[in-house]
């Protein structure tokens, strides 16, 4: 659904809102640390939900850390073995490069793409969620290329689909200006779990592919 919105170069942040990581011309609809109010501009809610990393609402948590699911508005530690990230009780992304195949995370089974950190079978086939640290998403059609990040795109989760010199989608801890990413000095978050062999990515990505 929100895909599309990847599509055009036409993205305009609100200008440097440090909580906005994903934005749908001047509308923030992404804040990391906070929620988007009714004008589209990140505010940090007065009480904070333990291992929330972003907000619906004043009172509501969107999206937990990884290793956490969503449970009565609570971050729960997530039940499955080796899973990194899961919705409604199923298991979406899988840790340790492993293949995510139908909600499971079956051991010798990894990302086929050696770039990949979160891959999963979707529609009869792999693609990639996420790509390792040094290397950022490009989406065109069916295509899933992890690409190397050069000084025009660190820390981007994904790149826009015609431009890959152009950031659509900022990494935690940084926020969008002018289609690259800077570090947030608003807020930081250590996102990851301890035991996790990930140092890159959050589950931003699960609510954009709708997992």
């Amino acid at each position: 659904m929100l895909l599309g919105l990847l599509v055009s170069l036409s993205v305009c942040c609100p200008d440097k809102d440090p909580y906005c990581a994903f934005c749908n011309g001047p509308v923030c609809i992404y804040c990391v640390a906070s929620y988007p109010n009714s004008v589209g501009k990140c505010q940090v809610p007065k009480s904070l939900i333990d291992n929330c990393i972003a907000y619906k609402n004043e009172d509501a948590c969107r999206s937990c850390k990884f290793g956490y699911t969503l449970s009565n508005n609570k971050c729960i530690k997530i039940p499955i073995e080796n899973c990194f990230e899961a919705v409604d009780g199923t298991c979406s992304f899988c840790d340790k490069n492993i293949l995510q195949v139908n909600g499971q995370c079956p051991l010798g089974k990894t990302c086929t793409d050696p770039n990949c950190s979160l891959c999963k079978i979707s529609g009869g086939a792999e693609v990639c969620g996420l790509c390792k640290p040094g290397y950022t998403l490009q989406v065109t059609g069916t295509s899933y290329r992890c690409l190397q990040e050069y000084d025009s795109n660190r820390n981007c989760l994904r790149v826009f689909n015609e431009d890959s010199s152009k950031c659509a989608v900022c990494d935690i801890n940084y926020y969008w200006v002018n289609a690259h990413c800077e570090k947030s000095p608003a807020y930081y978050i250590d996102y990851l779990p301890q035991a996790s062999t990930q140092t890159k990515t959050w589950s931003l990505w699960g609510w954009l592919f709708g997992n």
